[in-house]
């Protein structure tokens, strides 16, 4: 019997978190699916893990390959699924019981191709945030740009997708891109004439650390990550129809740089200098971290680079103390 839906879990060393992942999987209400576990190339025990699960349950297949990332991983999942509805679980994430049957039932009650439905940001100290993710228009180009606009997440863990959407409209993940590649992935799909339903409830538990460091190093490379992956998002759109969606997402990006204490030549040279006052006042009327930050992306924007750069030195200081 064909399933009905494929969960795809992309695994690299994931030795600590995969067995509270997979249990979550199995235990689903809805029996007939499919577990496509990629191992992509794992140097601790988390191939091992795989291929017990897969001795135990004859819905898991688990494949071994070489390390090639996480965009590589997805797509390697999604080649070798054959359910009707596809859907991602990060390893180190778990899905309440009821997840797949209700997400499929409404997928089918509706005629979707698209099933969004909401999460939880889980701590590891415990701390719990929910997170609504409910389109205000339902229409193809109103959840791109709700996405696109930082309204709706990118992320493919919190949708369930119908899978023959990759093969009608050629969308793969970007091969080589390790950060974003949901967000390219997702926006692929709003560029074609798709019908998106939501699910109320909350389902996902998505794991975050909050033990990482303060320190700010100097890492162009994840910005370049950034850069490329907002090339991705609006190759063949027009910008002037999508100006407000692309001042957000480079609102993000500068952020992020000055997060990593790029230099200010490479800062400078992420946007074009015509756009200085939309810039900015794109950051006054809808930036969304705290004032710190905003008051140095101001700053930066503005050409005094060295003065935000102090000012977010000075804030790490504080943090510390």
């Amino acid at each position: 019997m064909k399933p009905l839906v494929s969960v795809i879990v992309a695994v690299y060393n994931a030795e600590t978190t995969l067995r509270r992942c997979l249990d979550s999987v199995v235990a689903q209400t809805l029996q007939n699916l499919e577990v496509i576990l990629v191992d992509d190339g794992s140097h601790d025990a988390s191939g091992k893990i795989c291929d017990e699960y897969a001795s135990n349950d004859s819905r898991v297949k688990v494949f071994h390959k070489a390390n090639g990332g996480v965009s590589s991983a997805r797509q390697f999942g999604i080649d070798h699924s054959s359910g009707n509805y596809t859907i991602h679980v990060d390893s180190d994430d778990w899905i309440d019981c009821e997840m797949l049957e209700q997400l499929y039932q409404c997928a089918i009650d509706n005629g979707a191709d698209v099933v969004f439905t909401n999460f939880k940001l889980v701590k590891s100290s415990g701390d719990v945030v929910e997170y609504v993710n409910e389109p205000t228009g339902y229409e193809p180009d109103q959840v791109l740009r709700q996405m696109l606009n930082g309204k709706l997440p990118f992320s493919i863990w919190m949708k369930l997708i119908k899978r023959d959407l990759y093969e009608k409209f050629h969308i793969r993940f970007p091969e080589g891109l390790n950060y974003g590649e949901d967000a390219v992935v997702s926006c692929s799909i709003y560029r074609h004439q798709v019908k998106t339903s939501y699910l109320p409830g909350v389902y996902y538990n998505y794991h975050v650390s909050d033990s990482g460091s303060l320190t700010r190093k100097q890492d162009p490379a994840i910005v370049e990550k950034h850069r490329q992956k907002i090339e991705l998002l609006f190759d063949g759109l027009d910008i002037n129809l999508y100006k407000s969606e692309y001042l957000y997402q480079l609102m993000h990006l500068l952020h992020i740089a000055l997060h990593y204490n790029v230099k200010a030549t490479y800062f400078y040279s992420l946007f074009d200098p015509s756009m200085k006052e939309e810039l900015s006042a794109c950051v006054k009327g809808r930036y969304p971290y705290n004032k710190y930050f905003r008051q140095a992306l101001l700053l930066a924007i503005g050409g005094r680079y060295g003065l935000a750069h102090h000012l977010i030195k000075s804030y790490y200081f504080m943090k510390r103390i």
